[in-house]
């Protein structure tokens, strides 16, 4: 039997944080609110060390750049909206604000997908536009302020603070490209340790639960 595709060593890798991606789905809309974002923090560790392993054993295709802008759309932007939306923001202003940060990803994700990156005179590489990898941490920031807000002041916040965020990634300008994996890995795993431990307070697990903001119950 002949496969479609042989997937190498990195291809590997991008395929596993998808599954820990769809996992983050799956968790979020069982309810597992805290757990799921520990799923997609786990996937990004995978998306920041596909591209290194492929630069580090040169590995060069055109299947390995296209699965992985497909994988970060689920990564980036299908996960992350669906743990807004069962987290309980709902309504049409929500679902426009989501639309138009997937929508904005989904192009930017495609300009990178053919243009790749921008490099500086001195050897530095830049995206173009706001990358979407910031997305999952400006979920993480509402999360852990949850306890302390409002839900009628974060069902406003989240979707207001979406535009610009939106506007960012398809809006022109260089973003410095991170290049210490040793430091990314680092910082993600410590914050899947911390969402852990929220999994172990009540307040967290009380605020982090489906439907939570949601303000028409």
């Amino acid at each position: 039997m002949k496969w479609l595709i042989r997937l190498t060593r990195v291809d590997c890798i991008t395929v596993l944080g998808l599954m820990l991606a769809l996992a983050s789905a799956v968790f979020t809309l069982k309810g597992a609110l805290l757990v799921g974002a520990m799923a997609l923090v786990s996937a990004m560790i995978c998306d920041a060390h596909d591209g290194y392993w492929a630069r580090r054993l040169n590995v060069n295709s055109p299947f390995g750049p296209a699965l992985d802008s497909l994988v970060d759309v689920v990564t980036y932007l299908v996960s992350p909206v669906l743990f807004l939306y069962a987290w309980g923001l709902q309504s049409g202003i929500h679902l426009l604000a989501f639309a138009a940060l997937i929508g904005c990803g989904i192009l930017r994700l495609a300009v990178f997908t053919s243009t790749g990156f921008d490099e500086s005179s001195s050897g530095g590489l830049y995206y173009r536009g706001l990358p979407v990898f910031w997305i999952p941490f400006w979920l993480l920031v509402w999360i852990a302020i949850s306890p302390w807000v409002s839900q009628s002041l974060l069902g406003w916040a989240i979707p207001l603070t979406a535009l610009p965020m939106s506007i960012a990634m398809i809006w022109d300008h260089r973003q410095f490209k991170p290049r210490n994996i040793k430091a990314i890995t680092l910082l993600l795993v410590t914050i899947i340790l911390i969402l852990g431990a929220m999994t172990r307070t009540s307040i967290y697990t009380h605020t982090l639960s489906k439907d939570f903001l949601c303000l028409n119950k």
